[in-house]
């Protein structure tokens, strides 16, 4: 345990932390953008809320979701430019929060924006280390310390975590009935926009069949990360 903790608690340099908070808060930006979050609010009307979103009666009106979207945008561009961090980036945390749900209320499964979310958790918790480099106040400083090494482990662990878990939760309910129907392939073709590749791999059923046989490898490879970096570290 005491080397769990050595390894999470070692000093990094400042840099390493900026680079992952620019990288999570531009990719936040990104997904926010990706999402027709108005459309969504305008016309479905299948509200199904889980969890948090419990405390909205109905799916969130087009003007809000709108407003959330935009204010979402804007706030992750500015934390990861730096400016107003403590501010910046839990708004920006919260409106995504909001937005996500209403997308998982309607049915949606949101893997990868869930796992971008618990990394962005972390990052929050870290204060004020995750912008003491690469940020308009401090552009060119550099230090090194515990402060900025915890949270980007800690985000390798959340992550291994996530992959760990998922892994185990499709072995437990599909296991190999997942590599040999043909969920992946009518996932595949079930998609608004396929893209070529995508139809490609649906139209040949054994090569659907080791594509999904690699991702739930793929799954459960990632599950040790954080050990292997533990013994490494």
């Amino acid at each position: 345990m005491h080397r769990v903790e050595r390894w999470i608690f070692a000093p990094e340099d400042a840099r390493r932390l900026a680079g992952v908070r620019i990288g999570l808060c531009l990719l936040l930006a990104y997904r926010l953008s990706a999402h027709d979050y108005d459309g969504l609010a305008a016309h479905h009307v299948r509200f199904l809320p889980h969890f948090y979103m419990d405390v909205f009666a109905h799916m969130p009106s087009p003007d809000l979701a709108s407003g959330l979207q935009a204010l979402g945008i804007v706030a992750a561009l500015a934390a990861g430019l730096g400016l107003a961090l403590r501010i910046t980036l839990p708004v920006a945390f919260a409106c995504a929060l909001i937005l996500n749900g209403m997308l998982n209320s309607t049915g949606r499964v949101m893997v990868r924006d869930a796992l971008l979310m618990l990394c962005l958790a972390v990052v929050i918790a870290a204060g004020r280390a995750a912008g003491d480099a690469w940020a308009v106040r401090a552009p060119n400083r550099t230090a090194l310390g515990e402060r900025y090494g915890w949270p980007i482990r800690s985000a390798m662990v959340v992550i291994a975590l996530a992959y760990f878990f998922a892994s185990l939760q499709k072995w437990r309910y599909s296991g190999f009935a997942w590599v040999t129907s043909d969920n992946l392939r009518w996932i595949l073709y079930a998609q608004p926009h396929p893209n070529g590749f995508a139809l490609f791999i649906a139209d040949r059923p054994l090569l659907a069949h080791l594509f999904a046989a690699g991702a739930l490898l793929l799954e459960t490879s990632e599950s040790r990360l954080a050990s292997t970096t533990r013994r490494n570290g």
